[in-house]
């Protein structure tokens, strides 16, 4: 319990500076040639899986190396994978996909879930600064809201898009 609580605090204190920077245009981004797959593997081992979740992973060969900043593109990836686990029941699987986009020059990186899924007047809200779904299952789950804000930021400064698709009750 000591050490879930430790590594919960250790990552509310990240997420905290990550947005103390961003706010103030102190985030330097490094890009450069990164393994995607070796990015994904890393947000992987960092996000505290349990033995009652499945979690895979499939990429283009087409695409197994890709410009940006690893750190930042590992945190959201991270993230992502964190909520997926938190706000999915015990059996759920979690899956990465990464595949050419519909863009020439882009990627579409995926993390799809079983969870409790996100009821359609809460999607909005979610990209935003401590916002947080209230409804349900998912208010005694814990987490400051910081994440997907977080998330939103690092992928608008590679010059991509966020977004969620989900159905209540289906991940």
């Amino acid at each position: 319990i000591i050490v879930e609580q430790a590594n919960r605090l250790n990552q509310l204190a990240e997420d905290t500076l990550s947005i103390t920077k961003l706010e103030s245009g102190q985030l330097s981004y490094y890009f450069k040639i990164v393994n995607l797959e070796r990015l994904i593997q890393d947000a992987i081992s960092m996000v505290r899986l349990s033995s009652r979740h499945k979690i895979g992973y499939t990429i283009d060969p087409k695409i197994l190396f890709i410009r940006g900043d690893q750190t930042k593109l590992r945190q959201v990836i991270q993230n992502l994978l964190s909520n997926a686990v938190k706000y999915s029941p015990k059996g759920g699987e979690v899956k990465v996909t990464a595949e050419e986009g519909p863009k020439e020059e882009t990627i579409l990186i995926a993390v799809a879930d079983e969870g409790i899924g996100i009821p359609a007047d809460q999607r909005d809200k979610l990209f935003q600064k401590f916002s947080r779904v209230q409804t349900g299952e998912a208010k005694d789950i814990k987490g400051a809201g910081l994440g997907l804000w977080i998330c939103k930021e690092v992928v608008e400064a590679h010059g991509g898009t966020i977004w969620i698709e989900s159905e209540l009750g289906r991940g």
